[in-house]
This record gives structure tokens, sequence and C-alpha cells, in this order.
């Protein structure tokens, strides 16, 4: 099966041009348009560090500031992959994973933690199995607190609490269906966490809400924020994705 075609009502826009991504430099990694492949999208949520990058089996991906990812799946190989997260400066592995990536799924790589502390978190997103519906977005979260706080999310609209629930460090949410407007997230810890923030979902699409950040770090781009990017948009027929690498 083709991974560009459509299935279960979500077509992914797969990001492949060289003006965005650092090119692979083994021909495994630079699948042909007829090759079945796996959608592969990693963010950098490590605050302390200059910038990450990202590898599949020696391979570059990406390198992301803190708060970046690479702006879209990108087509990985599927079969078992040392997946790995480094310092961009030095170079030194941070963090490795061997993950089994299958043809046609879609997969997400959060890179989190603090201070020598880190760890990959990887799942598949689940994508190809989601139909859209009129009216409808698509949401999850995750919590990559860098200090490893576990938060309570909560999610309203204007006249009521849609999702309350504890989140422990590392947590990644399935995909959760809302009605389409504004809604706002709130993640507290009782204690020195307390953020929130308003957005508007937009028609059939999917939403990725990044909690991230140091707790202890008083500089507002490294403090506790609540960022978020687009994965897609579910059509009947059809995929938009943003052409950038920065979180909203």
């Amino acid at each position: 099966m083709n991974f560009l075609k459509k299935k279960g009502g979500f077509l992914a826009g797969l990001l492949v041009m060289l003006t965005l991504f650092t090119a692979c430099n083994d021909d495994n990694d630079v699948p042909q348009p007829d090759n079945d492949v796996a959608g592969f999208m990693a963010f950098n949520l490590v605050p302390d560090q200059d910038g990450i990058g990202v590898a599949l089996s020696g391979n570059t991906v990406n390198i992301m500031p803190f708060m970046r990812y690479t702006g879209g799946y990108v087509r990985a190989y599927p079969g078992e992959r040392t997946t790995v997260a480094f310092a961009a400066n030095s170079q030194d592995s941070l963090t490795s994973t061997t993950y089994n990536y299958e043809v046609n799924k879609y997969y997400s790589l959060f890179v989190m933690g603090l201070e020598g502390n880190y760890k990959n978190v990887i799942v598949n997103d689940g994508l190809d199995t989601m139909d859209a519906a009129d009216g409808k977005s698509y949401l999850r979260f995750v919590n990559g607190i860098a200090d490893g706080s576990t938060v309570n999310v909560e999610l309203s609209n204007d006249t009521a609490t849609l999702f309350s629930e504890q989140a422990d460090y590392s947590k990644v949410s399935p995909f959760m269906e809302l009605d389409s407007g504004a809604i706002t997230i709130d993640i507290n810890d009782g204690s020195d966490i307390q953020v929130n923030r308003t957005i508007q979902l937009e028609n059939q699409k999917a939403y990725t809400i990044l909690l991230a950040g140091n707790p202890q770090n008083t500089e507002p781009e490294d403090s506790v924020q609540i960022r978020y990017i687009i994965n897609g948009t579910l059509t009947l027929d059809s995929t938009s994705s943003d052409l950038t690498d920065e979180t909203n």
C-alpha cells in the first residue's frame, strides 16, 4: 500500500523538502515515492541544550532548537530502528531507543528531560485510523515538563469542562474528538506550575498540545509553557500541512 494514499480519512502531508530538513546520508533513508514507508515526526522538549539532533539508525533526520519540531511527518523506512537524540553542539548521545516502525503508520518522537536525565518517548499516532467529522477537531497532549512534574490537565470551553485528568511526566494522551471552536487548556501542579492558554480549534484539524519547559527557570523562553502544532487536516480526500518547524 502506498504511504501517500488516504487511509481511514487521513492523508498525511509528508514533508521531504530539502530546504526544511537535513538530508539523510544513507540511501536507505531516502525512500522513493513508490516505496512503503512510515511517517516520523520529532519534537525537542529539552530546555537545557542549545539544540538537539535526531537520528534513525545513524542517519540524521533533523537538528532542532528547544520547542521546535520536524515541521511535519518525514518519510522513514520501516523496521527496527535505533532512534538517537544527540546534543547539537557536541554530537554526544543524550538518549537512545530501539523502536519498530511499521509501514504506513504515523509516529511521533518526543525528546524530553533535564540535566543529563533525558528520554525518548515514541508513540504511534494512530492517524491512519481516524475519520473526519464536520464540526469536530482532534486534540492530544504530552507532558514533557522537564523536571518530571505531574500536572492536572483541564480542557474547557465557554460552557463546560470537557476533560480533567492528572498527567504524569512523559504521558502522551490519545487523540480525543472535541467540538471545533475556542478551548482553554489549564495546567497546574498545585504549587509552582499554573499556566493556561486559549486556542481556536479549526474544523477537522488534529492538534498536539505540548506541555514543556523548566518550572525552576523564570526566563520566558525556557519556563513552563503551553505550545501546539497542527498534525494535519482530516478531510474525506486530502490533508494540508503547514511548512514550518515552529510551534505555536
